[in-house]
């Protein structure tokens, strides 16, 4: 199923779109959570294939689940790789932007929230249509 941006980068946020991301969500959730330095015996190794390598850590469940989500026919425009803070520790989570508002995914939080619902400080995001880094504070 496709599913409609209703701008540049808002999705519409149907019932069809929360069970997806809901799904998407828990099944890569599932999955061990394991430092890249154990994993792949390197500080940071970023992939978008943590069902491949059967565990992974913050920013591999994130780009799973968008590389997921861009399957099954949501427009990566909406999707927002963003690094924030949780506490002292530096995180990456998957953002959906709706027309009603920003969803979180992450591996931390196993359902889907709004983003104003977690206490994490928001640092960078990930532009999906120029592929740069801009800052949030």
């Amino acid at each position: 199923m496709s599913h409609q941006l209703v701008s540049a980068d808002e999705v519409e946020q149907t019932p069809e779109l929360m069970r997806l991301l809901s799904n998407v969500n828990r099944y890569f959730n599932s999955f061990r959570y394991e430092y890249d330095q154990v994993k792949h015996g390197q500080i940071d190794y970023w992939t978008a294939r943590i069902d491949k390598f059967n565990a992974g850590d913050c920013d591999d469940y994130a780009l799973s689940k968008r590389k997921r989500l861009i399957e099954e026919g949501v427009p990566y425009q909406c999707m927002f790789p963003t690094i924030c803070t949780v506490g002292d520790e530096g995180h990456l989570v998957l953002i959906v932007r709706t027309d009603v508002t920003d969803l979180l995914l992450d591996n931390i939080e196993q359902r889907v929230v709004g983003v104003d619902r977690v206490k994490y400080t928001w640092l960078f995001r990930l532009d999906p249509v120029n592929k740069s880094w801009v800052a949030l504070r």
